[in-house]
């Protein structure tokens, strides 16, 4: 996890091989945002963690918290120029990014338009009424997934082949979506 000051935080000591030989794949946390004086440090944390996960084999899901200063209003106005502003800066240096909804279908489809990875919706500090349709909108605007991405609360969306099987449909991940959302 790489906290708002720019220091990486670590459960129990697990480094990437430990994940490797644990989990599918590798997750971060980042506190970000792109005008913050800490932001060259982190973009190199998270490129190097990225290099690593290469080179071990693992894909890096890097969840990313936008966070701006000043209040609800400075929020809304400006979280959507921010968030495309970091995805555009670390899209190459992750598998699959967790995002924060984009406030609207518009952004939702711009995140989808701006990536050549999957993105999935996070859970995070939303109620389930709101998240509900957000989750809605992200998925028919190109998200692959949702959830808060920790041990097996990430669930991903297949491309929409079928398979019924006792007179119930069961989504059957397609081997690209499967292999790009592997639970934490």
């Amino acid at each position: 996890k790489v906290a708002k000051d720019g220091g990486l935080e670590s459960i129990q000591q697990w480094g990437v091989e430990a994940i490797k030989n644990n989990y599918g794949v590798a997750k971060l946390e980042l506190f970000y945002n792109p005008g913050e004086k800490e932001a060259l440090a982190k973009k190199q944390i998270v490129a190097e963690v990225y290099d690593y996960c290469q080179h071990e084999g693992i894909d890096l899901l890097l969840e990313l918290m936008i966070y701006i200063e000043g209040g609800e209003a400075k929020y809304l106005e400006l979280f959507p120029e921010l968030q495309l502003t970091a995805i555009q800066e670390l899209r190459t240096s992750c598998s699959m990014l967790a995002l924060e909804y984009p406030l609207n279908a518009l952004g939702a489809v711009t995140v989808t338009a701006e990536l050549d990875i999957p993105w999935i919706l996070s859970s995070r500090d939303t109620y389930y009424d709101e998240y509900k349709e957000q989750l809605r909108t992200a998925l028919e605007s190109g998200a692959k997934g949702f959830g808060r991405p920790t041990g097996s609360e990430m669930i991903c969306v297949p491309k929409s082949r079928k398979n019924t099987n006792a007179g119930s449909e069961k989504s059957v991940p397609d081997s690209e979506t499967a292999r790009s959302c592997r639970s934490v």
